[in-house]
C-alpha cells in the first residue's frame, strides 16, 4: 500500500528503499525462526539457561550489534551531536544533558590521542558511549528475564522480548544520548522488580541513586519520578494492604502534576516551547499539534514501524486488567510505559517524525519489558511443558519470534546512508519545511563518508527547496546593496514563519542597531541568546548593543563570554581589545593588543588601539609608527580615514613643534 494508506504516509514506505530480494529474505527468514521457536523454544531456553553459554551467545549478539551499526549520523540530528562535542572550542554542557556530554567529551578526548580527525575522535565517542549502554542494557535484559522467568527454562525467550523492543534500533552504534535512557530503563525495571519482591531498602536506595545519576545524564529521565514514588511508598505495602492503593494515586498525580507544570512553565518560556508540542502548533509547522491529524498518523506510523508487538502487549494487558493494581512490579511498568508514551506524545520531532525516529522508539523502551512481564503473568496458570520448569507456552514462543524479526523490515533503512537517502527524499519533498534541518544532516553524513558528490548535491538543495533559506540569501544580498528596509521586511516574515530559528533573527538585530534602530533590535537580540545562548552571533550582537548604548559593564560582560566559549577566535577578542579600551581599562587592552600584535600580526586594530594608548602617554612618534601600520593592513575599515586625519594633523603638530 506504501504512501496510500495515510494522507500523512512515510512509515510504510520504507519497502520502496529496500532490495527486493531483501524483502524475499526477510520473509523467509521470518517464518523460519518461527518456526523454530513454535517447534524448539523450550530447547532454545534451556541451550541459553548455562551461564556459559549465555556468555559465549551475548558477545556473539554484540559483535553482530558492532557489525551492522549506523553508517552515519544521519538520524535525529547526529550531526549536530557532533558539532557540539567536536567542532567547538570549549564543549558547552548543557544543564539537561550534563552528564551525558561530560561523558562523551572524556571518551572525545581519549580517541582524540590517535591521529584520528576531530570530527572521526566525536564520531567514535558517540559510538562509543552508544556501545557502553548497548552492553549495560543486554546485562540488564538478561537479569530482568531471569527475574521475570523465576526459573531459567524462559530466560532467553523473555531477554529475546525485552532486548529486542521498538529500541533496538538505538543499540546499534546511534550518535545520540537515547542509548542511556534505554539502559537506564532497563535497570530501573529490573531493581523495581527485586524490590518488589524483597522490599529490600539496600534495593530501594539503589534505585534512588539510579534516578539521581540518570536524572543528570538527560533531563527526559524525569519521568521515573513517579515510579520511584510508587515503589518507596509500597515500603510499608506487606503490612498495610491499603498502601499500595495509595501509592498508585500519588504516582499517577504526579504524573500528571509533572506534565501540567511541564505546560504551565512553557506557557512564558520561549526556550521551552520549542522542545515540546502545544495544542495549535508552531510554525513553520502550524498544522502540527498536539491533536493533529499529523502527529497522531505519525504516532500511529512510529508503533507500527518500530513497536508492533504493541498490538501483543494489549492483548495479555487486557486479559490482566483485573490484576495491575495487585502486583507492585506490574504497576511499576506500566507507569514506565505511560512516561515512555507522554514523552513520544508532547515532544516535537524537529527534523520530521520519519528522521527523528531513534530517537522517540527509545522513549517506548518499557513496552518491551512490559510485553515480557505480561506474557509470565498470562502462562502463570498454564500447565509447563516439563516438570519443575516454566513454559512461557507457545504464545511467548511466537512473541519472542516476532520481537527478533519485525525490526529487521525496517531497520536498514536507518542504518545505511544511502537507503536512508531514498527513505526520506519523498517525504521531504512534501514538507519542504523540514529542509532547513534535513539537508544538512545528509550533507554532513556524506561528508564524514567523504562522498564529496552526494555532500555537495544536498548542500545545493539546501539551497535550492528551502524557501525559507532562499529568502535569507536573498536579504543578505539586498542588505549589501542598501537595501535594509526591504531586507528588515522580509525578515520580519521569516521571523513569523521560523520562530525558533535565531539567524535571521540575529540579521535582523545587526541591521536595526546599523540603523540606530536599538529599541527594536533589543527584542530579537534577547529571544536570540533565549533560543541559542551559547552561539557566537547572539553574543556578539548582544555585545554590541551594549557597546553602541555605552553600556560598558555589560559590553564586556558578553564579549568575556564569548571569549570563554571561543577562545582561538581571534575577531573576538579585538572586540574584547576594544571593549576595555573604551572603558578605561588600559591595561587589560594594551595586554590583549600585545598578544594580537604576536599572534596575528595581520589584524589591523591591535596597532591601533597600542598607539592610541601610546598617544596617551606622550609616545607621539611610536604611536604614529602603530596608526602607519593600521592604516597599512586596514585599507578597508570604516576607521581608516579618521586615522589618517589624525597622522597628518600629529605630524603637523610635531613639525610646528620643531
Amino acid at each position: 500500500m506504501g504512501n496510500h494508506f495515510f494522507p500523512n504516509s512515510w512509515g510504510f514506505s520504507h519497502w520502496q528503499a529496500l532490495s527486493s530480494y531483501y524483502i524475499g529474505l526477510w520473509m523467509v527468514t521470518t517464518f523460519l525462526i518461527i518456526w523454530l521457536y513454535w517447534r524448539f523454544g523450550f530447547h532454545i531456553d534451556h541451550l541459553f539457561s548455562k551461564t556459559r553459554n549465555a556468555i559465549i551467545g551475548g558477545i556473539i549478539l554484540f559483535l553482530f550489534l558492532m557489525l551492522f551499526q549506523f553508517d552515519s549520523f544521519l538520524s535525529a540530528g547526529g550531526n549536530d551531536r557532533i558539532a557540539q562535542i567536536g567542532q567547538v572550542d570549549v564543549v558547552i554542557l548543557s544543564l539537561h544533558e550534563y552528564g551525558t556530554l561530560l561523558l562523551v567529551s572524556s571518551l572525545n578526548h581519549l580517541f582524540g590521542l590517535f591521529s584520528l580527525s576531530q570530527t572521526q575522535a566525536t564520531v567514535y565517542a558517540w559510538k562509543a558511549f552508544a556501545f557502553i549502554c548497548t552492553a549495560l542494557s543486554m546485562v540488564g535484559a538478561y537479569r530482568l528475564a531471569g527475574q521475570l522467568s523465576g526459573q531459567l527454562a524462559g530466560r532467553c525467550t523473555l531477554f529475546t522480548v525485552i532486548f529486542f523492543g521498538p529500541q533496538i534500533i538505538v543499540m546499534l552504534g546511534f550518535v545520540g544520548i537515547e542509548p542511556y535512557y534505554v539502559m537506564s530503563i532497563i535497570w530501573f525495571a529490573s531493581l523495581s522488580v527485586d524490590f518488589a519482591e524483597k522490599h529490600h531498602l539496600k534495593t530501594l536506595l539503589l534505585l534512588w541513586l539510579l534516578v539521581a545519576v540518570s536524572i543528570t545524564m538527560q533531563l527526559h529521565l524525569l519521568i521515573l519520578l513517579p515510579p520511584l514514588v510508587y515503589n518507596t511508598l509500597m515500603v510499608t505495602a506487606q503490612k498495610k494492604k491499603s498502601t499500595q492503593t495509595v501509592a498508585s494515586i500519588i504516582s499517577l498525580l504526579l504524573l500528571a502534576i509533572m506534565i501540567i507544570a511541564l505546560y504551565l512553565k512553557a506557557e512564558d518560556n520561549f526556550y521551552l516551547q520549542r522542545f515540546i508540542l502545544l495544542l495549535s502548533g508552531k510554525n513553520p509547522h502550524a498544522d502540527y499539534g498536539l491533536f493533529s491529524s499529523r502527529h497522531l498518523t505519525d504516532l500511529v506510523q512510529l508503533l507500527l514501524l518500530s513497536f508492533p508487538m504493541v498490538f501483543a502487549m494489549k492483548y495479555f494487558g487486557l486479559s490482566s486488567l483485573k490484576t495491575i493494581f495487585r502486583q507492585q512490579h506490574l504497576f511499576t511498568l506500566y507507569l514506565l510505559w505511560a512516561g515512555g508514551v507522554i514523552l513520544c506524545f508532547i515532544l516535537d520531532p524537529n527534523n520530521s517524525m520519519l528522521l527523528d525516529l531513534p530517537r522517540f522508539a527509545a522513549y517506548l523502551t518499557p513496552g518491551a519489558i512490559l510485553l515480557a512481564s505480561l506474557l509470565v503473568h498470562h502462562s502463570a496458570n498454564k500447565p509447563p511443558l516439563q516438570q519443575n520448569r516454566l513454559a512461557l507456552g507457545r504464545a511467548g514462543y511466537l512473541a519472542a519470534a516476532m520481537s527478533l524479526t519485525l525490526p529487521f523490515a525496517y531497520l536498514p533503512t536507518y542504518l545505511h546512508l544511502d537507503r536512508a537517502e531514498q527513505y526520506a527524499t519523498h517525504y521531504l519533498d512534501q514538507h519542504d519545511a523540514y529542509y532547513l534541518s534535513a539537508t544538512i544532516s545528509f550533507r554532513d553524513a556524506y561528508f564524514y563518508q567523504r562522498n564529496f558528490e552526494k555532500a555537495n548535491w544536498w548542500d545545493q538543495n539546501y539551497i535550492i527547496k528551502s524557501p525559507d533559506y532562499l529568502d535569507l540569501l536573498g536579504t543578505e544580498q539586498v542588505a549589501q546593496g542598501q537595501g535594509e528596509y526591504e531586507s528588515i521586511r522580509t525578515l520580519s516574515k521569516l521571523i513569523a514563519r521560523n520562530p525558533y530559528w535565531t539567524v535571521p533573527r540575529s540579521f535582523y538585530a545587526s541591521l536595526q542597531m546599523k540603523q540606530g534602530q536599538y529599541k527594536l533590535a533589543k527584542p530579537q537580540i534577547d529571544t536570540a541568546l533565549m533560543l541559542a545562548p551559547y552561539a557566537k552571533k547572539n553574543l556578539t550582537n548582544a555585545y554590541a548593543y551594549y557597546r553602541d548604548t555605552q553600556d560598558w559593564p555589560k559590553a564586556i560582560a558578553f564579549i568575556e563570554k564569548a571569549h570563554t566559549y571561543y577562545p582561538s577566535d581571534y575577531e573576538i577578542i579585538v572586540d574584547q581589545m576594544i571593549a576595555h579600551y573604551r572603558s578605561g581599562n588600559g591595561k587589560v587592552a594594551d595586554s590583549l593588543a600585545n598578544v594580537l600584535m604576536k599572534e596575528k600580526p595581520a589584524l589591523p586594530y591591535p596597532y591601533l588601539i597600542k598607539g592610541f594608548l601610546l598617544e596617551r602617554i606622550g609616545q607621539i612618534d611610536r604611536a604614529l609608527e602603530l596608526y602607519d601600520k593600521f592604516v597599512e593592513l586596514g585599507k578597508d575599515e570604516a576607521d581608516r580615514p579618521a586615522i589618517e586625519e589624525r597622522i597628518k594633523r600629529l605630524r603637523g603638530d610635531t613639525s610646528d613643534g620643531s
